[in-house]
């Protein structure tokens, strides 16, 4: 069984958690409500995506339990506010999805597993780039939009993104946009975005309530 999608899920620990086939890779638990990572050991051991999307979530605590093969997380619309305990999510994770929570801060970054190639944290509360140095290593895609970051410090090398780099994308509040845009090292993918946004900072200085309203409706 490859893939499946439950509803009316309060906890991992319940029976339907708990009698799914080991074989089952993708799992669906979107719009549930789930709080925590508790009785997350019940999930198959074969599991590599799981879809957390507008559960109640708030904290790694428990994270410990998740399947040791999981490549990739979505936890976006939850109650996230810190990166504390993050050590704990499985080694091997590619990509986390973590849109619309409620981040201010990289603290505590340090403990993201080291092979993550992908970190969304889309429209959360990003002020600066503090402790942006303890990102991973190998991470290629760190998206940023909607967050009210005011600078992007490349020069100082801050953000140690791999040269594969395949996109970065800063669109709100970035003082230093186009110097950002300037200093980072050529790529034919990164060329292509860097057109896009450079047309988005146009749209943005031009008329910024209109850019504004037209991103919160999407």
């Amino acid at each position: 069984m490859e893939d499946l999608s439950l509803d009316g899920i309060k906890s991992f620990n319940d029976p339907r958690v708990k009698n799914l086939p080991q074989n089952l890779t993708v799992l669906d638990l979107f719009g549930n409500q789930i709080e925590s990572f508790e009785g997350c050991e019940n999930l198959p051991k074969g599991l590599k995506d799981l879809q957390l999307s507008d559960n109640q979530i708030s904290s790694f605590e428990f994270c410990e339990g998740l399947p040791r093969n999981l490549k990739v997380l979505d936890i976006c619309g939850g109650n996230f506010s810190s990166f504390k305990g993050c050590e704990n999510l499985p080694k091997g994770l590619k990509e986390l999805d973590l849109m619309y929570n409620h981040f201010s801060s990289f603290k505590f970054c340090e403990g993201l597993p080291r092979k993550l190639k992908l970190l969304d944290i889309t429209y959360n509360k990003i002020i600066s780039f503090e402790f942006s140095e303890n990102l991973p290593r190998n991470l290629e895609n760190l998206d940023l939009v909607g967050n009210p970051v005011d600078s992007i410090p490349v020069d100082k090398k801050v953000i140690p993104l791999k040269d594969t780099l395949e996109y970065i994308i800063f669109l709100q509040h970035s003082g230093d946009f186009s110097d950002c845009l300037n200093e980072i090292k050529y790529n034919p993918r990164l060329e292509r975005m860097k057109t896009e946004l450079e047309e988005e900072e146009r749209k943005l200085k031009k008329d910024p309530e209109t850019f504004y309203n037209l991103i919160n409706q999407n």
